[in-house]
């Protein structure tokens, strides 16, 4: 039986790791080898581990809810989602379009046509309220782009 659309899920997160740093790849491989914490990475290779293996999938439709400490990597997270920055490992999809997988040309379309993002501080217009500056997103998205 084939699957359509409807049955895949809106977004899908497998192992995803981001890893801050120069040795990052390195810092990797000793996690997964030796179990090291997120202070050992950060002593022994000068890195942040920034998300750690998540693995979700959320259905069209579904209310998903991502929580955490300040500096757990819930906007790291969302920054991969969102197709502005890539894993040190692991894949996303959007439906059928691995985003991990995909160029920079695809990636524009999905952030243009497909995501909407309110940053925490930056980029929002003061004199508008909060509902405000999200509707601006689909205003703006009404316009047509020049290439």
């Amino acid at each position: 039986m084939e699957s359509s659309e409807s049955d895949l899920p809106a977004i899908e997160c497998r192992n995803v790791w981001k890893i801050f740093g120069k040795r990052s790849d390195e810092a990797l491989t000793a996690i997964k080898r030796k179990g090291l914490s997120k202070q050992q990475v950060h002593q022994e290779f000068d890195c942040v581990v920034g998300v750690a293996d998540a693995s979700f999938s959320v259905r069209r439709g579904e209310i998903f809810c991502i929580m955490g400490l300040s500096g757990s990597g819930k906007s790291t997270l969302l920054n991969i989602l969102g197709g502005l920055d890539t894993p040190t490992e692991g894949r996303v999809w959007f439906r059928d379009i691995e985003l991990t997988a995909a160029g920079e040309r695809l990636l524009t379309r999905y952030r243009r046509d497909s995501v909407g993002f309110v940053f925490q501080f930056y980029n929002l217009v003061p004199s508008l309220t909060a509902r405000e500056n999200v509707e601006l997103v689909t205003e703006i998205a009404r316009e047509p782009m020049d290439a």
